[in-house]
This record gives C-alpha cells, sequence and structure tokens, in this order.
C-alpha cells in the first residue's frame, strides 16, 4: 500500500510546494511554527533544499498524527444497570 499515493496530505502538501518556491526566510518561519524550539540563526546554516526537506517532514508528521487522533466519540454519562 502506498501510503503516499494521490490525495494523500503529504503528496498534496509536496505538490503546493512544487509549484511555490519559498525564501529561505519564509521556510525559516514555517519551520518554527511547527518547531517553536528552532533557532532562526541555526536553520540559517542549511540550504534551501535541506529546510524544504525539513519542514516537508514536520507538516507529513503533523498529518500523520492528525489522522491517527481522529473523532473519538464523547464518553457516556450513564452507566449501565448491574
Amino acid at each position: 500500500m502506498n501510503r503516499h499515493g494521490p490525495g494523500s496530505v503529504v503528496t498534496s502538501v509536496l505538490q503546493t510546494r512544487k509549484y511555490h518556491a519559498m525564501t529561505k526566510r519564509q521556510l525559516i518561519e514555517d519551520i518554527r511554527q511547527h518547531n517553536p524550539t528552532a533557532q532562526p540563526q541555526f536553520l540559517a546554516q542549511f540550504e534551501d533544499a535541506d529546510l524544504q526537506q525539513y519542514l516537508d517532514h514536520l507538516e507529513a508528521a503533523k498529518a500523520k498524527h492528525a489522522r491517527k487522533i481522529g473523532w473519538l466519540r464523547p464518553q457516556s454519562r450513564l452507566r449501565a444497570a448491574s
């Protein structure tokens, strides 16, 4: 099974990025939205392609986590009689 096939969130993110090149500053800002502990000075040392790859990884991990959480049925206040 191809987890990153057509229609997947990861595929959508990667396709969007392909058509919208981001500046290094934009990449760093987006990375810091997902990982606020990442220091801009540290991230600035990397090439744009490396930053893009890391951002894609962060977004895919977030999307994967969101799919796992899904919808949970609220706990009922009613209890079965014994």
